[in-house]
């Protein structure tokens, strides 16, 4: 269709009178400044409407994140504050000060250094002192149980050799019968795993253990506590006479 010719001239000529006016319009907003109204500049007759510019002052803009970009009528959520994971452990208890006196049962039993870790393996070594002023006999393995914060027993399996835990054993002397005399000392380990798998962790401040079965009980906090994981056992090796 070939239509009307001027028609088509005054088409093709009105994009040109924009270019034309679309600078002398910046020009005249350079000359009286930005105000907080549109200013409008009028264009030529036959040239189309006005054209109508905007200034915005640097205090009119909303910097409290409400001009934040929106989806649709909704606003774009925040994401949600960081939450904090609660550690199943208790706190580290206060290790069990070195004791300076001597029970009535003449012997005293110490952890003397905190437990070494290893891949994931404990070690805690336990020393039998007799401090009491008549010979004393040990045989066999210590007797041990894990108490809570509350010194409650704790259900955790106590097993007689290292080599339960360990894959050498090597803590493992014969079993002996050590007779200690006034001053001198039997030692022994106990050895266990902080490995998470399935299950309740436990993790617990204190250890009791006793020269043997019907003796009584010493209560040891050793530094750190006892982190089982979740494989709720330990195991000690025999007491053997002191190097």
């Amino acid at each position: 269709m070939v239509g009307n010719p001027a028609r088509r001239r005054h088409l093709t000529a009105r994009p040109a009178a924009h270019r034309l006016w679309a600078p002398l319009a910046a020009c005249a907003a350079l000359l009286t400044g930005c105000g907080a109204g549109p200013t409008v500049t009028a264009a030529p007759a036959g040239d189309g409407p006005p054209t109508r510019e905007y200034s915005v002052e640097a205090d009119e803009l909303d910097l409290d994140g409400s001009d934040a970009p929106t989806g649709g009528d909704r606003a774009l959520p925040l994401p949600p504050p960081p939450t904090s994971v609660p550690n199943p452990l208790p706190p580290d208890p206060t290790p069990s000060p070195e004791p300076t006196t001597c029970p009535d049962s003449g012997v005293r039993i110490t952890a003397p250094w905190p437990p070494e870790a290893a891949m994931g393996l404990r070690a805690m070594g336990l020393t039998l002192t007799n401090c009491g002023d008549t010979p004393y006999t040990v045989e066999g393995y210590p007797e041990a149980r894990v108490l809570d914060a509350d010194r409650r027993p704790v259900d955790v399996r106590v097993l007689d050799g290292t080599g339960h835990i360990t894959a050498t054993g090597g803590q493992d002397a014969a079993v002996r019968r050590v007779t200690l005399q006034p001053g001198e000392s039997a030692q022994a380990s106990v050895v266990w795993r902080n490995t998470v798998e399935f299950g309740d962790i436990v993790g617990a401040p204190h250890l009791d253990v006793a020269p043997g079965a019907g003796e009584p009980w010493h209560t040891l906090t050793p530094d750190g506590g006892l982190d089982l994981g979740t494989t709720g056992r330990i195991a000690l090796s025999p007491w053997r006479p002191a190097p």
